[in-house]
């Protein structure tokens, strides 16, 4: 068991994230800066919907040290804790969907509880290497997990020599600008697209469409899965963990898969887990009998 960082000192980097995230009303727009938003918030949501999600929580493809790294940096770059805690974490949820053990389903707690409330909950804020055995025998991954709060650290201070001392964001673009579009809004955006996984996907909606009869609650929200980098396709996911695709059929848009197949075509990643047939099968055959009915 690894122990955490002082909730206090949580919670106030979290309130700093929307605090610093009002900048945006407060100093010049210029169309750089949504592009660095935008390029910012992607890399990140990469690091965690491919990296935190399919990679360390459900392993679902195979990498080298050195790229299981990097996925790490960019997670917890995004502000997602250490990857070692999230994966732990993920898998009990996956093992106690909907039920009363789960840790965030609105299903048993609040909306805003499900949504964000239990990521400060100071009972599960340490991490249990026995969850995560498998990525646990790495130093240079423990140590990020303990360290996390660098990483995002590291990217701040990127932002702010970005504008300050290049004009690969234009002359008129100062560092201040670059931090508040490259760092705070994208972070803080990032993580509240996460956390409506848990407070709108695990809920009774019309929100969202349940394709499969999985044990819990979950539905695929369709107007999430661009920002979410797939991860929206939530019941799908349900349905079969451990693969490297959520958006099972070409209609649904996956991100993070597709990143993922130019990876595997580049052999940075192998070993892509995809979805078995006859579960595709079973997706298009509750399809066909809806058109029908």
């Amino acid at each position: 068991m690894q122990k955490s960082e002082n909730i206090v000192f949580m919670k106030l980097r979290f309130i700093l994230l929307h605090i610093g995230s009002l900048g945006v009303f407060f100093v010049k727009f210029k169309l750089s800066l949504l592009w660095l938003f935008m390029i910012s918030f992607f890399i990140k949501a990469f690091g965690f919907e491919a990296g935190y999600h399919r990679y360390f929580a459900h392993k679902s493809f195979k990498t080298s040290r050195i790229f299981q790294c990097i996925l790490a940096f960019l997670g917890a770059a995004g502000g997602y804790r250490g990857p070692l805690w999230w994966a732990a974490y993920h898998r009990f949820h996956h093992r106690y969907a909907d039920t009363k053990q789960d840790i965030h389903s609105p299903s048993h707690h609040s909306f805003w509880y499900a949504h964000m409330g239990w990521f400060f909950n100071k009972t599960i804020l340490d991490t249990d290497f026995k969850r995560v055995k498998d990525f646990a025998k790495f130093p240079e991954l423990v140590f990020l997990n303990k360290y996390h709060y660098i990483c995002p650290i590291v990217i701040l201070i990127a932002m702010y020599f970005l504008g300050e001392k290049t004009s690969l964001m234009g002359s008129d673009v100062n560092g201040l600008q670059c931090v508040i579009y490259g760092f705070f809004l994208s972070t803080l955006l990032g993580l509240h697209t996460t956390f409506a996984i848990n407070s709108i996907a695990h809920r009774q909606t019309c929100l969202g469409v349940r394709r499969f009869s999985t044990k819990d609650m979950t539905r695929n929200i369709s107007f999430l899965a661009l920002p979410s980098m797939g991860g929206a396709w939530h019941n799908n996911h349900h349905r079969f963990a451990s693969s490297a695709r959520a958006g099972f059929y070409w209609w649904e848009i996956d991100l993070a898969y597709y990143m993922l197949k130019i990876l595997e075509f580049f052999k940075i990643i192998w070993q892509v887990r995809g979805v078995p047939a006859h579960i595709l099968a079973e997706g298009r055959l509750i399809i066909d009998h809806r058109k029908i009915t």
